[in-house]
């Protein structure tokens, strides 16, 4: 109550804002690193600026904050008229010039990005490690330029990846070094999704996932490539394990179209229970990708644990725990019934995660490494890389066919051992040859 919100030196520091410093603190000693949200295209209409402004109208601080079409004047016959995002009226637009944000908003987002950044003064330490930026690509390109700035002052080190949901072409602007580190890489997920998950006529081949692919890493300078979100599910898609399920509903890369589809409450035909252990080892299979990949994986919350759901709001079920015991799931996202599903951590799921996150600590070259194409083959549905680290070796052959496959390498004089439990190495004169079960995947290194 004793805040003047334009005025950054009157606020406080409230028990909930204490209470997420904590949170940081912990995080950072467990060797966690946090990054906030930031929504800075538009407030809600319960906001503290777009209350009053709806109070006071013209005579409001606020008045210039937001796209106001018309105040309300009842001489002039006129109503209160604003711009919500993409015509949502309980989210009015903040307004902006050519140099993105207003004066208004853009003081505000500034002064709240220190506050976070720098809390009470005491340094990049206390504070957090970056930011994730709502719809990015909402606001003016010299507004991400200069807040970029900002905020390597205050942290050269902080993470700023953006969500620019969009083709390849779109993207490419905002990720030249003076915007954003790196982006939520929905375009990988669509092209991973077209290779490994679409039925004909949607899928692709290897060797066009292959060149997908490279384009996708020419399309940034440098190592932008390395720091880039490589996701497949998000708060605004449906669950990796429901798209597996509902694959061929559609094509995830019409962003449009299939948001719509994959929503069970406009969508009655798609089908919301657990998936079965086929579609889990085709999500196992992606896992072997991401995780093996150049860039930095991205895990939806739950995931992990076999978690499902349709897009919105069915994808933002609570997380699942091990020390609760759940009822089933028993209705559709509008109330309807439906079979019973039972809810619980799928361990073996998790142990899948876990083992292909372990691998990728511990070799540098997983996470640093070059990429080569090692293996193309569009009629047996293979497809093979290699990545190399100062030395280190790794190749990783996926088998996207309903087959076993046997895999020959080069001998090329070095001992690969398998890492991963499931392909079976034998050696022979003219090189090792790897046996890989369907929908599965091989990971080997070179001693």
């Amino acid at each position: 109550a004793t805040e003047d919100p334009l005025d950054p030196s009157t606020w406080v520091w409230t028990q909930a804002d204490e209470l997420a410093l904590t949170l940081i603190r912990e995080a950072r000693a467990r060797g966690i690193r946090v990054i906030f949200d930031g929504v800075f295209n538009h407030m809600g209409i319960n906001s503290f600026a777009f209350r009053h402004l709806q109070e006071h109208q013209q005579d409001s601080p606020y008045k210039d904050w937001f796209e106001v079409e018309s105040f309300r004047d009842e001489a002039a016959g006129t109503g209160f008229r604003y711009r919500g995002w993409f015509g949502v009226a309980s989210l009015p637009e903040f307004k902006e010039d050519d140099e993105g944000l207003a004066p208004g908003p853009r003081a505000y987002v500034f002064a709240a990005t220190e506050r976070w950044m720098n809390p009470k003064g005491l340094g990049p330490a206390h504070g957090i490690d970056g930011w994730r930026l709502d719809v990015a690509f909402c606001i003016g390109h010299g507004f991400w330029r200069d807040w970029r700035e900002h905020v390597k002052a205050l942290n050269p080190e902080a993470y700023l990846t953006a969500e620019i949901v969009d083709t390849p072409d779109k993207v490419r602007p905002y990720l030249q070094g003076d915007q954003f580190d790196g982006e939520m890489n929905y375009n990988f997920a669509f092209t991973a999704a077209e290779f490994l998950f679409n039925p004909p006529p949607l899928k692709i081949s290897a060797s066009q996932f292959d060149q997908a692919l490279r384009e996708l890493r020419e399309l940034y300078p440098g190592g932008v490539t390395y720091v880039t979100q490589n996701l497949f599910g998000s708060h605004d898609s449906n669950r990796i394990g429901s798209h597996i399920v509902n694959r061929g509903t559609g094509n995830f890369r019409d962003w449009g179209t299939y948001f719509n589809l994959s929503q069970a409450i406009r969508n009655p035909d798609y089908q919301v229970r657990k998936p079965n252990a086929e579609e889990l080892r085709l999500q196992k299979l992606f896992v072997i990708l991401q995780m093996t990949y150049v860039g930095a994986p991205m895990v939806y919350y739950g995931d992990e644990v076999g978690m499902w759901g349709a897009n919105d709001p069915d994808d933002r079920k609570p997380m699942v725990w091990p020390d609760i015991a759940y009822e089933d799931e028993v209705t559709r996202p509008d109330g309807s019934l439906r079979p019973a599903d039972r809810v619980a951590v799928d361990a073996g799921l998790q142990a899948h995660y876990r083992t292909l996150i372990h691998l990728r600590n511990r070799l540098p070259a997983l996470r640093r490494g070059s990429f080569h194409t090692l293996l193309v083959d569009d009629a047996r549905d293979l497809y093979g890389y290699e990545r190399r680290f100062e030395g280190q070796r790794v190749r990783v052959v996926l088998n996207n066919s309903d087959q076993p496959q046997q895999v020959r390498l080069d001998a090329d004089g070095a001992d690969w051992q398998s890492l991963l439990e499931g392909a079976v190495q034998s050696e022979e004169a003219e090189g090792p040859v790897i046996e890989i079960p369907a929908r599965w995947g091989a990971v080997l290194l070179a001693e």
